[in-house]
């Protein structure tokens, strides 16, 4: 995992809710082994595939966490563009988005939404965040961006 990731899972762990917005990437607890791959290699492309291939395996450990039943809700935003961006090529896109429609369908404390190309510019447009809540203690802000 990357360090500078390493606190946001780990509190992701003991949130009661996670609220996300990602503007070009489909959030990492919802992604599928291919396109998380495909990524990994694209920001990564001089690493050995060990390196890549350790990278992956924790993020898809990391997608367990909606699979508990207690689970946090999952309320994830994603830009249009996030889901015309063929990460990996037109079958691991595929793949990712019927795995996201697939998730959000079969699981009611996930909620996604798409944030349209008409909605124009917005302050998010270069980054992204994750708002993690938790029962006893104060909400915690993750961003992401340029």
């Amino acid at each position: 995992m990357a360090g500078y990731f390493a606190d946001a899972a780990e509190l992701q762990l003991q949130a009661s809710s996670i609220g996300s917005y990602a503007s070009m990437l489909v959030l990492g607890l919802l992604q599928t082994e291919s396109y998380a791959r495909a990524l990994t290699r694209a920001s990564h492309p001089f690493a050995a595939q060990d390196v890549i291939e350790g990278h992956v395996r924790t993020r898809m450990e990391r997608t367990s966490l909606l699979d508990s039943p207690t689970a946090p809700v999952l309320w994830l935003v994603i830009h249009e563009a996030a889901l015309l961006l063929p990460v990996g090529g037109n079958a691991v896109m595929a793949e990712q988005l019927a795995h996201l429609a697939e998730r959000t369908a079969s699981r009611p404390r996930i909620v996604t939404q798409v944030l349209p190309f008409s909605a124009g510019a917005h302050p998010f447009l270069h980054a992204s965040m994750t708002l993690i809540q938790f029962t006893e203690a104060p909400a915690v802000v993750y961003t992401e961006g340029a």
